[in-house]
């Protein structure tokens, strides 16, 4: 199975998955502590597939909030990692996007980007 990772909302994580000839989607709600892990855990249980049945992933970049980005972008590079399957970024999830990540090399990894600029400390007068 290929799986497209969304943390861009607040109160869900978006899984688009695409098994075999079948693509869906699956939302799954976020508490305060967020849960992308359990939503995919719940998203692979529900299909009687682990983690070793992934063959790629894509991740949302791009839109959201910092950390809900990095979250996720961290979580699908070290799956993938782990796993030795490809990765790729996207702005948005597309018709094309299994095949861009079956394009893809194992080992090259996704870096993040952001929807603007980071507001942390203090504002420069």
């Amino acid at each position: 199975m290929y799986l497209g990772i969304d943390n861009s909302t607040d109160d869900k994580v978006i899984f688009y998955k695409w098994n075999d000839d079948q693509f869906s989607i699956e939302e799954k709600p976020l508490n305060e502590s967020g849960d992308l892990l359990l939503g995919l855990q719940l998203v692979l249980k529900k299909e009687n597939l682990s983690l070793n049945n992934l063959q790629g992933l894509a991740v949302r970049v791009g839109v959201g909030k910092f950390t809900s980005t990095r979250v996720a972008v961290t979580v699908a590079n070290t799956l993938a990692f782990a796993l030795n399957i490809p990765v790729v970024g996207v702005k948005e999830f597309m018709e094309n996007t299994v095949e861009e990540i079956k394009q893809q090399t194992p080992g090259i990894y996704v870096s993040a980007s952001y929807s603007g600029e980071p507001n942390i400390g203090k504002k420069k007068e």
